[in-house]
């Protein structure tokens, strides 16, 4: 039978200010390290919910030997100390940052603890609060998905990477104020192609190269943007609970909890074959997926020489080139299969298209049976 070897329980950090004849009585802006029991009313909640408070992530940092999770309900982040005994995570004292399991961090809400205001609210029923790895850029920083449900300016989706105030193995707070930092060190909203919203699940992961890749659940997509916030890889599940999908199907239903990426040298890998399959969805459009286990960009794929496609990337006029015998049908789509544009019985061997009407981002340009990824930017 297993052993119980460490825990940490909400209910032992509580403060509240209504009954003054209990243990856990309190001024509540004097307490950061605690959390209001009566916050969920204090946020216009409702009910006395059993789920009042929606503990939706949990991430270990072993360098710190902290642990940090996300309440959605409440809005707010929250970091405890790991390196407690049993008994000196249910107090107040102990552990290398001598606060016993008292919140030694907390950002997003501080209307919670009564030292601010709306206009201090920045998380909106957030997910998937987590360190960025140290060996990936910006490792150290917390990453989050922040839903962006309620909204003062409306409802959008955006992740945030956070710089908290770490000092030892504790975080500055200033006396009587507000925990930092007033901000996102980074955030990232997305426009055009990348523009997403996901009222709940979802989540981020930084790329070793500095990419972010973001799983929007609710949208049942997959992308990755660079640094500047351009798409460079788009996917859409194609499977719900009754099975696979064809091509481009509207259904929705396909909800993802969270999505990660894997190296070919992950060591779970070892000794499984990882040769690829046919497509999940059903009626598939043709396609090029290589594999690859070095980052590379959209250009330097091999593909086929059926025609020639210049400039890619482009952002207004391109030219098409080709050799094929005939009349021949031309379709661009964006990478979920859907056309965008479609020629038909073109006979001309170059070709004038132009692509000033669409958002920047990754598209695929069809010809006859080939194929072949085209980057539009704008200037």
């Amino acid at each position: 039978e297993a052993e119980i070897v460490w825990q940490w329980k909400l209910y032992d950090h509580m403060v509240q200010d209504i009954d003054s004849t209990k243990n856990n009585f309190g001024v509540i802006s004097e307490h950061p390290e605690l959390i209001d029991i009566n916050s969920r009313n204090f946020q216009g909640g409702g009910s006395a919910s059993a789920d009042w408070f929606h503990m939706n992530s949990v991430n270990y940092n072993a360098e710190l030997d902290q642990i940090i999770f996300s309440s959605r309900s409440l809005n707010e982040i929250y970091i405890i100390d790991h390196s407690t005994s049993i008994e000196e995570a249910a107090g107040h004292t102990g552990g290398i940052a001598g606060k016993g399991g008292d919140i030694l961090f907390r950002w997003g809400n501080p209307r919670i603890y009564h030292r601010g205001g709306i206009e201090d609210q920045r998380l909106y029923g957030q997910h998937d609060a987590h360190w960025i790895p140290g060996d990936r850029p910006g490792g150290g920083n917390l990453m989050i998905f922040n839903n962006g449900s309620g909204r003062p300016e409306g409802n959008f989706s955006t992740i945030e990477v956070v710089q908290p105030p770490l000092n030892g193995f504790n975080y500055n707070i200033p006396e009587g104020e507000k925990y930092g930092p007033e901000d996102a060190l980074w955030t990232f909203e997305g426009a055009g192609n990348t523009e997403f919203y996901s009222s709940r699940i979802s989540g981020a992961q930084r790329q070793p190269n500095g990419n972010t890749l973001i799983c929007s659940g609710n949208q049942y997509r997959i992308f990755e943007v660079d640094p500047a916030g351009n798409l460079v890889w788009d996917y859409i599940n194609p499977v719900n609970q009754n099975g696979a999908l064809s091509q481009g199907s509207s259904s929705s239903s396909r909800d993802m909890f969270r999505a990660y990426r894997y190296s070919p040298d992950y060591p779970a890998f070892e000794g499984k074959d990882l040769i690829p399959g046919d497509p999940l969805e059903s009626n598939p459009q043709p396609y090029l997926c290589n594999i690859y286990d070095i980052t590379t960009s959209v250009n330097t794929l091999t593909q086929k020489d059926d025609f020639q496609i210049f400039p890619n990337p482009g952002s207004d006029i391109v030219y098409i080139s080709n050799d094929l015998p005939g009349n021949y049908n031309l379709t661009l789509m964006d990478m979920t299969g859907q056309p965008m544009i479609s020629y038909s019985n073109i006979h001309q061997q170059n070709f004038e298209l132009d692509v000033s009407p669409y958002p920047p981002g990754v598209y695929i340009l069809r010809i006859g049976n080939a194929a072949k990824r085209l980057m539009i930017t704008k200037p």
